[in-house]
């Protein structure tokens, strides 16, 4: 008897081909900032709720930052830039395709009648596009 009901999957590397495009444009967010990352520190962060790596990656690459409602703008302007930057990307990228095996084991998991979940730290902005490019968004 099979006791799982629910398997839940991370988006992008797990399910989806990620080539280091988030991490890309993560580091464009902030360089257009004034603020370089080095690529090792946006990659400790990338299971992160976007807007929290922000913040994290801040701190530490931009002690001297603005504080208050000053930090907080500059804050949502980086968060905003990645999420227009990715946006776009998933809906032109040509090469944006699932995994190898991911479509089949989502098939095998609920020919057992195991209910699919994605999970991601983008936004819904972000996921939306990638579950529309994908055909995803329709169960």
């Amino acid at each position: 008897m099979n006791n799982i009901q629910l398997v839940v999957f991370d988006i992008a590397g797990t399910t989806v081909a990620d080539n280091g495009q988030v991490a890309g444009a993560f580091m464009d967010a902030f360089r257009t900032a004034g603020v370089e990352l080095p690529v090792e520190e946006v990659k400790k962060v990338m299971g992160f709720r976007k807007i929290d790596a922000v913040r994290l990656l801040l701190d530490k690459f931009s002690p001297g930052s603005p504080s208050g409602a000053e930090r907080e703008s500059l804050i949502t302007e980086i968060h905003d830039r990645f999420i227009r930057a990715m946006i776009s990307f998933y809906r032109q990228d040509p090469d944006l395709k699932p995994l190898p095996y991911a479509e089949q084991l989502f098939s095998r998991l609920r020919e057992k009648g195991v209910k699919i979940a994605l999970n991601t730290g983008f936004t819904r902005a972000i996921t939306d596009a990638i579950l529309q490019r994908l055909h995803w968004d329709n169960g």
